[in-house]
């Protein structure tokens, strides 16, 4: 759990901005997807974003560099401020 006001360090240019956290657990023959909600913070627009997804890097990427329509295109660049790890949703 990460508590309010927590900011996770910068990253190096060329790096992920955080690690990979993409995880599956496995149950009964299935594979269940493991989430993360995720708060982004565009300092340059004072904008803040608020996001699920099981891919946080790709999902960062999207936001930042790859997506060419939406709302968070709009307000680029965005750091990632904040993680709660949901665990796998029923």
């Amino acid at each position: 759990m990460v508590m309010p006001g927590y900011y996770p360090p910068k990253a190096d240019a060329g790096s992920s901005p955080v690690p990979a956290t993409k995880k599956a657990s496995y149950l009964r023959g299935f594979f269940i997807l493991e989430y993360l909600v995720y708060i982004l913070f565009s300092e340059k627009h004072q904008k803040t974003y608020c996001g699920m997804t099981s891919n946080l890097i790709g999902r960062f990427k999207s936001h930042n560099e790859l997506g060419t329509k939406g709302w968070t295109v709009k307000f680029r660049p965005w750091e990632v401020i904040c993680l709660e790890d949901l665990g796998p949703l029923d």
